[in-house]
């Protein structure tokens, strides 16, 4: 997702998917960075927790994350 412009065309997709199925969360991610979106008070799309690929090494920022997902 190189724009702004393909980060809204993904999360406009998703989030049709996510009413739909009812979810909790929206997840874009690419070969950068991971995007998530929670449902709290409905979905925003200026309203994200990015992590970056790297991140994921940091024992803190992955159980973070993995406990938005409910893993």
């Amino acid at each position: 997702m190189k724009s702004n412009q393909e980060i809204e065309n993904a999360f406009l997709q998703a989030f049709s998917y996510a009413k739909l199925l009812l979810s909790s969360v929206i997840v874009l991610c690419d070969k950068e960075c991971i995007l998530v979106y929670d449902n709290k008070d409905g979905f925003s799309r200026s309203c994200y927790k990015k992590y970056y690929w790297e991140d994921m090494k940091n024992p803190n920022l992955y159980n973070e994350l993995k406990n938005k997902l409910n893993i």
